[in-house]
């Protein structure tokens, strides 16, 4: 499972600036593999890192649909950065009409390839309308702004921003948080499903950030995407996907 942070602005990082990061804690095989890419034509090389799934070593399917080039984070040359988190949502029923989700992966080229702050990436997000698969993307640029943008099958939705003038934290984890989308979770994957990880990974994630608030930096970022609090619950029975942790 994923968990993202981001943090922002006076009295709440150290030094003022931006800072974002996310951890995956995967089984079933994936790999990540870090990607360098400078298209021609496009205003800003970047790098990043794609998700793919090893099947044949284990010949289990994954427990999710990967994409071609399923992208978990990337930089460009301008200072525009991101990391992604997959929302778990619910099944569309039948009688309910659902646009086409464009591919997460192509966004994110279009995002690092052209844009240079939050506020365009943003508008590039929103734009899809709908996107596959859904995902909470987190934002971060040389300006200082961060941004916390959902995304999925029901729609995009801005959730949060911050800025050095609009200091904040986002955290987020494998669902969806706005008022617009959260009723779309699947049941299992809630927040307030107290069998699964999500709860108590955002929970744990409040707590620390609050202990460090003001004095948020790189290395704090990094103790809490290493912070290991709940790895001894069974992860065997967690409802969303079975061997996912309920440690950050």
């Amino acid at each position: 499972m994923c968990f993202l942070i981001g943090a922002t602005g006076p009295g709440v990082t150290k030094t003022g600036e931006a800072i974002i990061g996310g951890v995956s804690d995967d089984p079933y095989n994936f790999r990540t593999f870090v990607r360098s890419s400078s298209p021609k034509g496009a205003a800003y090389c970047h790098i990043g890192t794609e998700m793919c799934y090893v099947e044949q070593n284990l010949g289990i399917p994954p427990p999710f649909k990967i994409e071609k080039g399923q992208p978990s984070r990337g930089i460009n040359e301008a200072g525009l950065a991101f990391t992604c988190a997959l929302a778990i949502e619910e099944v569309p029923k039948e009688d309910k009409k659902v646009l086409k989700g464009q591919s997460l992966a192509n966004l994110s080229h279009r995002m690092m390839n052209s844009c240079s702050s939050v506020d365009e990436a943003i508008d590039v997000l929103l734009s899809a309308e709908s996107v596959a698969p859904p995902s909470t993307v987190l934002l971060a640029d040389a300006n200082g702004d961060i941004a916390q943008v959902e995304v999925g099958s029901f729609g995009c939705r801005l959730y949060k921003k911050y800025s050095k003038n609009n200091p904040g934290v986002i955290v987020a984890v494998n669902c969806y948080q706005s008022a617009e989308l959260c009723c779309h979770n699947l049941a299992e994957a809630k927040l307030d499903n107290p069998s699964n990880n999500n709860g108590k990974r955002l929970k744990r994630g409040w707590e620390i950030v609050n202990r460090f608030r003001g004095n948020i930096t790189v290395q704090v970022i990094a103790s809490i995407l290493s912070d290991h609090q709940n790895a001894d619950k069974d992860c065997s029975k967690n409802p969303v996907i079975p061997y996912w942790g309920y440690s950050i």
